[in-house]
C-alpha cells in the first residue's frame, strides 16, 4: 500500500513537471500558404500558428526578401494586427496581393522584378506584445512571383 501511494506521487509529479507552458514571449510557426506560384493579380494567403500566454499581440513585422530582385523587398511595420478571440493559441492568416487588388482582407501588395524575371522570395514575420516580447522569425517557403 505504501509503494502505491509514493508511486501515485512520483506518477503525478512526473505529469505535472513535464506538462508544457504557454510562454509568455510569443512564438509563430509558419505552416502554410495557398500556392507557392502567382501570377499577377493573384492572392497570397500565409497561415502561421503562434503561442502567446497573455494573448495581447501589439504589432506584427513582415518582411519580403526576394533572392534575385531586391529592388521590390520591403518591411512592413504597420500592418494591422488580424482580428481574432483572446486566446493563447490560434491561427495568423496574412492576405497579400501580387500586383493589385480591390480585395479589402489584403494586408499589402507585392511586387514581383522590374525586369522580366520572375521574383523568387520569402515572407519573414515576427510579432511583437504589449509587454515588448518578440517572438521568433517564421519564414515561408520559397514563393514565385511570375512576370
Amino acid at each position: 500500500m505504501r509503494y502505491a501511494f509514493i508511486i501515485s506521487i512520483l506518477g503525478s509529479l512526473l505529469f505535472w513537471g513535464c506538462k508544457k507552458n504557454v510562454s509568455s514571449v510569443p512564438e509563430l510557426t509558419y505552416k502554410s500558404a495557398n500556392g507557392n506560384v502567382l501570377s499577377k493579380g493573384s492572392i497570397l494567403q500565409l497561415k502561421y500558428s503562434f503561442t502567446d500566454k497573455e494573448a495581447d499581440f501589439d504589432s506584427i513585422w513582415i518582411e519580403k526578401a526576394s533572392i534575385n530582385c531586391t529592388e521590390n523587398d520591403f518591411i512592413d511595420s504597420t500592418a494591422p494586427i488580424p482580428t481574432f478571440p483572446t486566446v493563447t493559441k490560434g491561427n495568423i492568416l496574412l492576405t497579400f496581393a501580387y500586383g493589385s487588388s480591390p480585395d479589402p482582407s489584403v494586408t499589402s501588395i507585392i511586387n514581383g522584378c522590374n525586369t522580366p524575371a520572375n521574383d523568387t522570395c520569402v515572407f519573414k514575420v515576427f510579432v511583437r506584445d504589449k509587454a515588448g516580447n518578440t517572438s521568433n522569425t517564421a519564414v515561408s517557403e520559397n514563393i514565385v512571383l511570375l512576370q
